[in-house]
Formats: structure tokens, sequence, C-alpha cells
């Protein structure tokens, strides 16, 4: 996951989405919810940000539904923003 959005960051969209993906199917396949809320929540990003903007925006809101079910504070703040950005 940590590749994959440091991918994003470098602009390398294709790479950070299919790495992202990938971590995704292991984080749900294992139960980590948590690690799956943050992974839909940086691939949501860097979707958006390559023009992928109305599958951006679900990944956020399933991240952000997913935050406020764990009461996670930092998700749901970071998935907020993300949201703002997209939708702005």
């Amino acid at each position: 996951a940590n590749k994959g959005h440091g991918a994003a960051l470098l602009g390398c969209f294709d790479e950070a989405e299919s790495t992202l993906r990938r971590a995704l199917e292991r984080a749900r396949g294992q139960g980590y919810r948590n690690a799956a809320g943050w992974i839909e929540h940086n691939l949501g990003a860097a979707l958006g940000q390559s023009g992928k903007l109305a599958e951006g925006t679900v990944l956020q809101e399933r991240a952000l539904a997913m935050a406020r079910a764990q009461k996670d504070a930092r998700l749901t703040v970071a998935s907020l923003t993300t949201l703002a950005t997209l939708l702005s």
C-alpha cells in the first residue's frame, strides 16, 4: 500500500492504481478493515487526481463510512479533506 501511495504522490497514477488495487484485495481478503479503509482512501485520491473522479469519489465515500464506523478520526479527516478536494 505504501508503494502505491508513493507512486501517486510522484504522479505515477497507473502504477499507483494497480498497486493499491492489489493491496486492497489482500486487505479485504484478510479482514483488515482499517487497512482497507486507508487503501480505499489512497486509491480514491489517486484515481481522482488521474481524472477518474467518479470512481475516486465513491472510494472516498466508502473510506469515510468505514472510518466513521471504526471511530477513526484520522481517516475521517483525511477522507473528508480528499472529498472536498475532488469535488471542488
